[in-house]
Formats: structure tokens, C-alpha cells, sequence
């Protein structure tokens, strides 16, 4: 049970840190050419950090969590860990074949 939570908490904090690297990439490309400053890792981790507490909140691992097997947990930390990644590959696409 411990173990699950840990490995809950290890893909939330990871999200956090590549949403980070996510958001300085997308913003250098889009943004930046508006004129606006270049934003650094750890501004963009605050940035990601205030907006998913303001539109997402945190949830915390609901009861069934709890019961749920090693591997469904490593899979769906797995999986909220490298969501960012999507939006980063659509957004290398867009800047390098599209503008």
C-alpha cells in the first residue's frame, strides 16, 4: 500500500518537472517571437504548479487507489508523468513545419 502511494507521488512530482521543461520549450517557441522575455525551468515549473491548482487542482489518491495493484498504479504514474510530452511533440511540429 505505501509502496503504490510513493510511486503515486514520484509520477505527480515528475509531471510537475517535465510540464516544466514542456512549458520553457513551447513557450520559446511561440511566445518569445511576440516580443515577450524567455522563461526559465523553474518559473515555468511555477507557472504549471499555479495553473493546475487553479483550472485542475490536485487530487490526492482516492480510496480504491489504495487497492489497486502495483502495476495499475505504476501505469498510471507512468502515464501522468510523460502526459506533457504530447503537447510538446505537437508543439515541435507546429514551430518547425507549420510557421
Amino acid at each position: 500500500m505505501q509502496l503504490g502511494v510513493f510511486i503515486y507521488w514520484v509520477g505527480y512530482i515528475s509531471n510537475i518537472v517535465i510540464s516544466g521543461f514542456a512549458v520553457t520549450w513551447l513557450w520559446a517557441w511561440f511566445i518569445m517571437p511576440l516580443g515577450i522575455q524567455a522563461i526559465s525551468v523553474p518559473h515555468a515549473i511555477g507557472l504549471t504548479c499555479l495553473l493546475s491548482t487553479l483550472f485542475g487542482g490536485v487530487s490526492l489518491p482516492s480510496r480504491q487507489a489504495y487497492l489497486e495493484n502495483l502495476f495499475t498504479i505504476m501505469y498510471r504514474s507512468f502515464k501522468t508523468a510523460f502526459a506533457p510530452v504530447l503537447p510538446l511533440v505537437l508543439g515541435w511540429c507546429v514551430s518547425n513545419f507549420v510557421l
